[in-house]
């Protein structure tokens, strides 16, 4: 990158990717993980930032667990989240769950109803070409649908170690 007062080359400009959730997507009764049906990108070799925004509704007997899959040879570097924990009676009372995780353990959410955001910043490591694919469900099984709205998205950008 350029220095301040230097020229700036179109090659130094860093274009950010993102993918968005094209339609509202619910689990109901669920525990199961399963793949998200737009949350995934296809990711060439290289070393990739990947900022995940989920706005998510559900009851607190549901809440919401998310982790990644791979294809290729995709490993992650680092992984952390920022949501709402776990609780008895609403996610009020969990406090924020903020911490870091492997790429592909699970991590659990607490939900109480309303619309919450979760964020998860990934740094990973593609030494072979695959795909890195969001999967989510509810943490106990729950007759209320657990929800990912159209507001749900990921940022895309690749990655330089100075």
């Amino acid at each position: 990158m350029p220095l301040a007062g230097e020229f700036v080359d179109v090659t130094d400009i860093v274009v950010t990717q993102y993918i968005r959730k094209a339609a509202t997507e619910s689990v109901t009764s669920s525990t199961t993980l399963q793949d998200d049906d737009d949350l995934f990108a296809a990711l060439p070799v290289g070393i990739w930032r990947v900022q995940l925004w989920l706005t998510v509704t559900g009851a607190t007997a549901g809440d919401i667990k998310t982790t990644w899959t791979t294809t290729g040879t995709i490993s992650g570097i680092g992984r952390s989240c920022l949501g709402p924990n776990i609780s008895t009676t609403s996610n009020l009372d969990g406090g924020i769950l903020l911490g870091g995780f492997a790429l592909t353990s699970t991590v659990n959410y607490g939900l109480s109803a309303t619309n919450h955001a979760i964020h998860e910043d990934l740094l990973v490591d593609v030494s072979v070409t695959g795909t890195l694919q969001l999967q989510w469900a509810q943490v106990a099984s729950s007759a209320t649908a657990t929800t990912l709205s159209t507001s749900s998205r990921m940022y895309i950008t690749q990655a330089e170690e100075f």
